[in-house]
């Protein structure tokens, strides 16, 4: 998602920076949701309760906002929420913030036949993704929290992480973001993420969850 963060206090000694190149430094906020022509499953134990695909009613206000406020915005580079989330952030006119992709690999890169063929999955990145970092991480999905999958990089990279409704995927960011103890909202509506209840906040819509930062 690290490409920058602003200097913590804690770190005595550092010189500060001059006011005119602090706004190269800002805050990365991850945001994690359903991915187009993800398959619902009504076993999970957080029911995917998508709507329409990109969840625009979340989607868009919670892009607008990230971008109004200075954030920068870091996600899959993939569609779906990512795109629409994306899309909405790029709109907001004399921004500062920039939206940055990490893009999977469509294969394994274990061997240098392997790395020899590397590309990107079809559809990645998405037209609004302003910063590309292609990884060798292939394993998505219900294999999210695998070491082959870059939803690590997407989670320690970011100052704070906000999730949509999703399927799989998402449950693995979340879970990961649990884990690594990041700041964590769930945006849960109809009580996709209530299993989370007790690990993080859960709110049911967009202005609850920006508050919460």
């Amino acid at each position: 998602m690290v490409i920058a963060t602003q200097t913590p206090i804690e770190s005595r000694g550092a010189n500060p920076l001059p006011e005119s190149q602090m706004d190269r430094f800002m805050t990365y906020l991850a945001t994690v949701g359903l991915q187009k022509n993800h398959p619902k499953n009504p076993k999970n134990a957080c029911r995917n309760r998508m709507g329409q695909v990109g969840l625009t009613h979340l989607s868009q206000p919670l892009g607008r906002w990230l971008a109004e406020n200075g954030y920068s915005l870091i996600n899959g580079g993939g569609n779906g929420v990512m795109a629409a989330t994306a899309k909405a952030f790029c709109s907001v006119e004399n921004r500062k913030g920039l939206v940055v992709g990490v893009i999977p690999s469509s294969s394994p890169c274990s061997s240098s036949a392997e790395r020899g063929i590397h590309g990107s999955p079809p559809g990645y990145p998405n037209p609004h993704t302003e910063i590309c970092i292609r990884t060798h991480l292939h394993l998505t999905g219900t294999m999210g929290k695998d070491i082959a999958s870059r939803n690590h990089i997407i989670i320690l990279s970011a100052d704070k992480v906000i999730a949509l409704p999703g399927g799989p995927g998402t449950r693995s960011e979340i879970e990961l973001a649990i884990e690594y103890k990041m700041s964590l909202v769930l945006i849960s509506p109809a009580g996709e993420w209530n299993c989370f209840a007790a690990s993080a906040t859960t709110v049911k819509t967009v202005q609850e969850a920006v508050e919460k930062f």
